[in-house]
């Protein structure tokens, strides 16, 4: 067995060294992940953003959007609809609102939220909420936790009736003035905001992505 001996002074050395190398990286690292917006740039987004999501919370959250009353255009879909979720009424969108189609809902939602919140936005209302049980096993069963809140069929966006019956309470409302950036990066910022419901005041914090289109919200606002 060879032994190499290397001095109490080489030693040092090489820790004064790495020292030196650490406190001349450390600015590089940190600049790297250095927010290249200002604080008033988050707070006009959440200006902007956050009304916005006031109307698509009411979309996959609150009672959906309005239904047709022309009879005739509810007995024209269910005549062309074909579906095997017989417990569950979907009636056509009405004519009057600015939703015809899940793109529509999709591309405004888009203008909000951030990728994987919309992610989950889409399967709540556009595939439903299933359970497994005994998963992996012979005795493995899917069940329906949440039918979709709406059904594309061709060219007609419905919406499920009973909507109004399982809505969440919805209202929030939002004191802008208080806004308070408290943590910024490159990639996302956290905003704290005073809030009010039901008589009940809450600090709530929102976090917002920096994408290629801008800021995204990545947190839910009801």
């Amino acid at each position: 067995m060879v032994k190499i001996m290397v001095s109490r002074e080489t030693l040092l050395f090489k820790k004064f060294a790495c020292a030196i190398l650490a406190f001349l990286l450390c600015p590089l690292f940190a600049s790297c992940d250095k927010a290249e917006y200002t604080d008033e740039d988050v707070k006009n987004a959440i200006y902007e953003l956050l009304p916005l999501s006031f109307e698509l919370n009411d979309i996959y959250f609150g009672e959906g959007l309005p239904i047709s009353d022309d009879r005739a255009d509810v007995e024209r879909f269910y005549a062309s609809f074909a579906s095997d979720i017989e417990a569950v009424n979907y009636h056509p969108v009405a004519e009057d609102c600015i939703y015809q189609s899940e793109s529509d809902i999709k591309e405004a939602t888009e203008r909000v939220f951030s990728e994987q919140y919309c992610s989950y936005l889409y399967e709540l209302a556009f595939t439903g909420i299933s359970a497994v049980f005994n998963e992996g096993t012979e005795e493995q069963i899917t069940s329906t936790a949440a039918y979709a809140r709406y059904m594309q069929s061709g060219d007609v966006l419905t919406v499920r009736l009973d909507l109004p019956y399982e809505a969440m309470e919805l209202g929030r409302v939002y004191d802008f003035e208080s806004m308070e950036v408290v943590e910024k990066t490159k990639s996302y910022a956290i905003v704290n905001i005073s809030s009010e419901m039901n008589g009940i005041n809450a600090d709530v914090e929102l976090k917002l992505l920096v994408t290629e289109n801008g800021f995204r919200l990545d947190t839910p606002t009801y």
